[in-house]
């Protein structure tokens, strides 16, 4: 098969979407031809070839709403000459903007079928970055996933974009169910990402210390306030414990303040972005895994925090419902409550063998999500469209 990605969202911009796109093209291109088009990030366009799998960055500039995202600058010509040189069998999208829209309005005119990922919840959790608040210190950093005007605003038009697909991939049941109240009508496929298991080795069953962790991207979005606040609760009963927050983004120096306006300071470390070869050994360094986003469609963070053998306390919305099993590998705890997220961290903190029941059982659980499993999956089914 010809393969064709279209993403506006790709290294380095270090993202569960940029993650997913890279997985699924390196295992695909092994047997079948591959094209990924996705934003350069700077000002010019490039172009790299491998063995069966090419890469073509659009010129794009910051999108000034959303820090760290850039929105492509297409040229159409260019891109209408790709489709008919390469004569995908399968064109997938993996986001909705730009070079989405490209992508769907060239399978149009060529024919081709259309894949679509259900990658990210835009309809809320993106509504923070509109909000003149976030350019005043320390404000608007908590987002809850209650619906609204600019919500459902943002809703009708994601309903346009995806139901122009012959099907609509989404990573979790529930973010399926979700999608198909709001009005998007193509066939739905229940199919997580995949991630390169080697790459998060189990960490070494030693005696589980007092760190917790949390690592993503720092937006507003996030939610990262209640594990700060949780964290603060946490201290009250476990003086010990530590908190490491790994990660960039907008709402970094709104978190910064908060942990010191509770007096919790010295006792987090802020990372800032790491590089994507300590992943690995951040999440081994640490005990438990945390996070409060109500805006997961899968949470790759989530899964490679259980391969590496970390139990998650998550908040019981999106994506950690289907993943998450209270007592199993986890606890979920209601969004927004960090009295309850606090309750289930001081419990694990305090019975360290626990931790490490939880710890295994979370690594066994997360070995499904393979690439080479999954991604054998998504080509079984590409050739089913």
């Amino acid at each position: 098969m010809n393969i064709l990605h279209f993403s506006d969202t790709y290294f380095p911009q270090l993202n569960g979407v940029s993650v997913a796109v890279d997985n699924i093209a390196n295992e695909s291109s092994k047997e079948h031809m591959v094209v990924i088009v996705v934003p350069s990030y700077k000002l010019t366009n490039y172009k790299i070839e491998g063995r069966n799998i090419t890469k073509y960055g659009i010129r794009s500039i910051p999108f000034p709403i959303y820090p760290g995202v850039h929105a492509a600058i297409p040229n159409l010509l260019k891109l209408y000459t790709l489709f008919k040189e390469f004569k995908p069998d399968i064109v997938h999208i993996h986001t909705p903007f730009v070079l989405g829209v490209m992508g769907i309005v060239l399978a149009q005119i060529f024919g081709v079928k259309v894949v679509n990922t259900y990658h990210t919840l835009f309809s809320t959790g993106g509504t923070a970055y509109l909000s003149p608040k976030r350019l005043i210190p320390g404000q608007n950093i908590h987002v809850t996933s209650n619906e609204g005007v600019m919500a459902a605003i943002i809703w009708k038009l994601q309903v346009i974009f995806f139901n122009l697909s012959n099907t609509v991939i989404v990573p979790t049941k529930i973010v399926g169910t979700t999608i198909k109240k709001q009005g998007i009508t193509p066939k739905i496929r229940v199919l997580p990402n995949g991630i390169e298991i080697k790459l998060f080795p189990m960490k070494k069953s030693n005696k589980p210390g007092k760190k917790i962790l949390h690592l993503g991207r720092i937006g507003f979005e996030k939610a990262v306030d209640t594990v700060i606040r949780a964290f603060s609760l946490v201290k009250r009963e476990v003086p010990d414990a530590e908190l490491i927050i790994a990660g960039g983004g907008p709402a970094l120096p709104a978190m910064k303040l908060l942990a010191k306006s509770l007096g919790v300071t010295n006792s987090i470390t802020f990372l800032g972005m790491i590089d994507p070869k300590d992943t690995s050994a951040t999440y081994r360094s640490c005990d438990i895994f945390t996070t409060a986003s109500p805006f997961e469609t899968q949470g790759l963070v989530l899964i490679e925090a259980m391969l590496s053998g970390l139990p998650v306390v998550a908040a019981a919305v999106n994506a950690p419902v289907n993943i998450i099993q209270n007592k199993k590998n986890g606890y979920l705890f209601k969004e927004g409550d960090e009295k309850e997220c606090a309750k289930h961290l001081i419990h694990l903190l305090n019975n360290p063998e626990e931790i490490k029941r939880l710890g295994t059982n979370a690594r066994a659980y997360a070995e499904q999500y393979d690439n080479k499993i999954l991604t054998k999956k998504l080509l079984e089914f590409y050739k089913t469209i």
